[in-house]
């Protein structure tokens, strides 16, 4: 069916407790190729063997356990971390969550809560900066009320102490509508997976599980959780999806890669992935990049500012594929006499395939840019698995690395 209707991303609503449930329909995801959001307590997202089953099929997962829109538990972090930064050392807490539907009436049957018990303790006590002790702590569904219907009721108990030792309490009573309460959020994780599987990123997405779900893979506060899903989606939004896979490859830095179209303008950077620069007709980023560049002529210095600033975001992704792949060029340095192939290349790209030798005459010959000027040396592996460099000289690229 997965296959049959082409779906993307496969959302886990499976009652608490099924376990072996889940992962049915997880290996079922990985195999129809499908993004999974897993929005019940049973742990996958944060296990390192299923985000390295994700990761080796090429999907993203995020996980685990739903958050609420505004929710007991997004709540009681939030009460948890303002008695911690208003210095309130937080002795005692409690959560008892009553409702009537289904979800409900599934968690009667108490075997099915150590997994949810577990993820909704965790998220609380993860924003202290101490332990307490287990006997000081209850945070759980407690019972099932049939007339609440989609209703829940939470109680919230906090009991610390103050400046000069003096008691604080807190008690807290929310009413929500369970089910449109947590359908906000998971549009937001449906997106995320989305929007990572378009650009090729795999494995569990740390921010959008740190912000949408009890048990991430990590716990960050949620104010921090909050900047970074912000950053994700930005960061991918300005990405073509071969440079998302770059990030995800680790050939360069997110941060790397949001620079290079942030010094465009946004008509070339359009330009730049209309063109397919870091993937031209299945070429490395380097001769995809050549064969666009190679467009603009020889000379540098007859490009106008527009095309210098193109280049000049080409430029911060060859250098960071460079300190990716330093041995190559470095063994091409160290073992290959002569550059007699620069010559042959010189005059379509500017581009010359170098060594430790320079070639007097060939300088001579190439279009006359500042010689005392910083150059770059990148490479890659053609194919048949003999490791070029390649040499590039001249101002807009110093201006880049600068």
């Amino acid at each position: 069916i997965l296959r049959e209707t082409e779906t993307d991303v496969l959302v886990s609503y499976l009652p608490v407790g099924a376990e072996e449930a889940t992962k049915w329909y997880v290996e079922q995801a990985l195999t129809a190729g499908c993004a999974f959001v897993n929005c019940i307590p049973v742990f996958i997202g944060r296990e390192p063997y299923w985000r390295k089953r994700f990761a080796q099929a090429g999907l993203p997962i995020i996980g685990d356990d739903i958050k609420s829109q505004v929710g007991a538990t997004i709540v009681h972090r939030m009460l948890a971390r303002l008695f911690q930064e208003r210095g309130v050392r937080l002795e005692r807490t409690s959560q008892l969550n009553v409702g009537g539907n289904m979800d409900f009436y599934n968690m009667l049957e108490r075997e099915r809560l150590e997994s949810k018990k577990i993820s909704k303790t965790n998220a609380v006590t993860s924003m202290l900066d101490h332990e307490l002790d287990p006997s000081d702590i209850h945070v759980g569904p407690s019972d099932y009320v049939p007339w609440l219907s989609d209703r829940k009721f939470c109680h919230i108990r906090m009991e610390g102490r103050t400046f000069g030792d003096v008691p604080l309490n807190l008690e807290l009573k929310l009413e929500v509508w369970d089910s449109p309460n947590s359908a906000g959020v998971v549009i937001d994780a449906i997106r995320c997976c989305k929007l990572a599987m378009d650009r090729g990123l795999s494995g569990a997405l740390i921010a959008p599980s740190a912000y949408f779900m009890k048990a991430p893979p990590v716990q960050y506060k949620d104010d921090k959780a909050h900047r970074m899903v912000e950053k994700f989606i930005a960061d991918l939004m300005r990405m073509d999806p071969d440079t998302a896979r770059k990030v995800l490859n680790n050939e360069i830095t997110a941060e790397q890669a949001v620079q290079i179209f942030e010094r465009l303008d946004p008509e070339t950077a359009r330009g730049v992935i209309k063109a397919g620069i870091f993937n031209v007709e299945g070429l490395t980023p380097i001769r995809g990049a050549a064969k666009v560049a190679r467009e603009f002529g020889v000379d540098y210095g007859k490009f106008t500012e527009e095309e210098n600033t193109y280049l000049r975001g080409l430029m911060f992704l060859f250098y960071a594929w460079t300190r990716q792949n330093t041995p190559n060029w470095f063994r091409y340095i160290t073992r290959n006499p002569g550059g007699f192939l620069a010559k042959f290349l010189a005059p379509w790209f500017a581009v010359v395939l170098w060594n430790n030798t320079i070639d007097e005459e060939l300088e001579q010959s190439l279009p006359p840019w500042k010689r005392d000027q910083l150059h770059l040396i990148t490479g890659y592996k053609d194919e048949d698995g003999k490791d070029i460099i390649i040499y590039f000289r001249g101002a807009p690229f110093v201006d880049a690395l600068e």
